[in-house]
């Protein structure tokens, strides 16, 4: 089970997400096995569902892990990473519904601020007391809030993808960025800016500029982190 949970990993790294979901079910078979490496395949087996859009079940597994942390909380530092990565499963799934469900897009914008604020203030803690890759997955959370803040009109538009582009600033050259977690957080804040012009810029000609260089960007970093 912890091979798999290991494989899992790696073939995730490699975009290869069907393979992730296929190690985690086949770890989840195993049985008996350590209460905490079945939480992280859990939060893992949600994951690899959001990786590949399957959002119903990627968000009743989340969901489900974080009911039974809500009646016993997190007490070992793997089970602090596996809550805190749940609700980085399920938040980012309801901001994916806000598209696939738009009947309940303001009930996903929602849950996913609610969800993705508390993931970022748990991975910054990460952060400080665990490893500082963390601080690449609170900002991929805090994009995430920033894309649910605009559907949601707390935020305005132009400033969210004004402050987006802004953070780009940061990684022009890319060789002079590390890789890992940090980097790929600035390709999804590229995601994000494009679902923001998408959903709310109206004239055709700035819509195509914002969507060339968030495309751009996500395509370079993509290719850096391979």
């Amino acid at each position: 089970a912890l091979a798999c949970n290991r494989e899992l990993g790696g073939w995730d790294g490699l975009g290869r997400y069907t393979r992730s979901l296929e190690a985690a079910q086949r770890g989840l078979r195993e049985s008996p096995i350590d209460g905490e490496l079945r939480r992280a395949l859990e939060s893992n087996l949600a994951n690899a569902y959001y990786t590949l859009w399957h959002l119903v079940e990627s968000r009743a597994t989340a969901n489900e892990l974080l009911t039974r942390f809500d009646s016993e909380p997190p007490a070992t530092e793997w089970d602090r990473c596996t809550h805190a990565f749940a609700k980085y499963v399920l938040g980012h799934t309801h901001r994916r519904l806000i598209d696939a469900e738009p009947e309940h897009a303001a009930q996903h914008a929602e849950a996913a601020r609610s969800i993705l604020t508390e993931a970022t203030s748990d991975f910054e803690v990460l952060a400080e007391e665990v490893h500082e890759c963390y601080e690449g997955v609170a900002r991929t959370c805090r994009g995430g809030v920033l894309e649910a803040e605009v559907s949601l009109g707390s935020k305005d538009a132009r400033e969210a993808l004004a402050v987006i582009n802004d953070a780009l600033n940061d990684i022009i050259d890319l060789e002079q960025v590390e890789g890992g977690d940090l980097l790929e957080s600035y390709g999804w804040w590229c995601i994000f800016g494009c679902n923001i012009a998408i959903r709310h810029v109206s004239d055709e000609r700035d819509l195509h500029r914002m969507m060339a260089l968030f495309t751009n960007k996500a395509d370079e970093i993509a290719n850096r982190l391979d």
